[in-house]
């Protein structure tokens, strides 16, 4: 995004500060549980000793160890250093007082947040991930489970047949409800609000892929009828958006798409997946994971206020508008994990680093959108010079008030 396209008339807004994702834990002493109870206390984090017991039998906190004290008879039960950290980042997203918001009360979710934050974990994440995906797998186990009508004259020749089967019988018989969300309404939009028998090709298009199954992905031989991959692409507003390569076929993209998702839904094959991964790729899909989700949003504001809105943007915006909770952060951390697996980490990599760049001008731009509404279309790249034309004192303020985002 060409920085002059929206700082034209203000200061310079070279460089950028970057997030710290390190975490804060430092190697220390061993901690007694009177001695690390009155530390949290100290950082206005009441914990009780019965909570921080209830986190470390929870395999929240790590455990305390009896070890013999120099100059005192016996032992004593200590806690590692880390187990403050640990502890401390429990109790902020119970109680919201790293965030200012209602935390989750439940401990397998405060334990994902802990490690989703960078801090050091007693738990393995890939426990922590399989946990937080159980709602998904039940979802999809309910979709397996639920008495079909029969909507086919014969049984299915394979197991890619049967995942469409149940999913068009699912489809059928849950046609009368409403789907909601935004992203289910951007992609009504996209394929055209009265055309349901494309959003129905879609959604079972979908479902068949999370039950297991892959459906057929051939050009169309019909200038009238579009092909399910073409509908795909159109229904997530694929050939609006940026592309390197020009020469691979809707059937080849969204195949790609599909083929690491077919065991995404499946219990087993992502125990298997989780168990076989390094903590290296642990690391990495979480990197990657807060980057998407928590630069991606800002930085496709910031390009929708620079360039205007376009349906590529409004999808993704819309897509990433609905992974919010921590099980929709595991969704998406096993599906960078899939990725990884099939393509490698350099896409990740170069997509990363651009949005880290990209960051910190792009919180600039709608911090100015939000404090001066009044000039939002001035942002506009086709504006700029009207921006550049605005008087000193509005400038100036403008500046004043992206001055704490930005290296002066």
């Amino acid at each position: 995004m060409a920085r002059e396209s929206y700082s034209a008339g203000l200061p310079e807004l070279a460089g950028f500060r970057g997030r710290m994702i390190e975490s804060t834990y430092m190697p220390g002493k061993p901690l007694t549980k009177g001695k690390l109870l009155e530390k949290l206390h100290a950082s206005q984090r009441p914990v009780t000793a019965r909570q921080l017991e209830r986190w470390w039998k929870a395999g929240h906190v790590d455990r305390p160890r009896r070890q013999h004290v120099l100059g005192l008879r016996g032992s004593q039960s200590v806690f590692p250093s880390k187990a403050y950290v640990q502890a401390a980042t429990m109790f902020d997203a119970v109680s919201g007082a790293s965030n200012g918001k209602a935390g989750d009360r439940r401990l397998n979710e405060r334990a994902f947040l802990l490690w989703w934050s960078g801090e050091p974990i007693a738990q393995n994440p890939r426990t922590l991930l399989m946990k937080a995906l159980e709602p998904m797998l039940k979802a999809t186990d309910h979709v397996r489970a639920e008495p079909q009508v029969t909507i086919v004259d014969e049984p299915p020749a394979s197991s890619d047949d049967a995942a469409f089967d149940t999913a068009a019988a699912y489809f059928e018989q849950h046609l009368a409800e409403r789907v909601q969300g935004p992203f289910s309404k951007t992609i009504r939009r996209n394929l055209g609000r009265k055309n349901q028998s494309d959003f129905e090709s879609v959604v079972v298009t979908i479902l068949t892929v999370a039950l297991g199954g892959m459906p057929l992905l051939e050009p169309s031989f019909s200038n009238d009828e579009p092909s399910l991959a073409s509908l795909i692409m159109k229904a997530i507003a694929g050939d609006n958006r940026p592309k390197a390569d020009d020469s691979m076929s809707a059937e080849t993209e969204v195949e790609q798409l599909f083929s690491p998702a077919r065991v995404f839904l499946d219990r087993e094959q992502m125990n298997s997946l989780f168990a076989t991964l390094s903590d290296a790729e642990i690391e990495a899909a979480r990197t990657y994971t807060r980057a998407f989700l928590e630069d991606m949003p800002v930085v496709y504001e910031a390009h929708a206020l620079t360039f205007g809105k376009t349906p590529w943007l409004e999808t993704v915006r819309a897509a990433l508008h609905q992974f919010k909770s921590t099980s929709h952060k595991a969704q998406i951390t096993a599906a960078v994990v899939l990725l990884m697996r099939t393509f490698g980490t350099e896409r990740f990599e170069t997509i990363t680093r651009a949005l880290e760049q990209s960051r910190s001008r792009s919180q600039a731009l709608c911090r100015l959108a939000k404090d001066f509404p009044e000039y939002r279309e001035l942002f506009l790249d086709e504006n700029r010079e009207r921006l550049a034309a605005l008087p000193q004192e509005t400038r100036h303020k403008m500046f004043e008030s992206i001055k704490p985002l930005i290296d002066t």
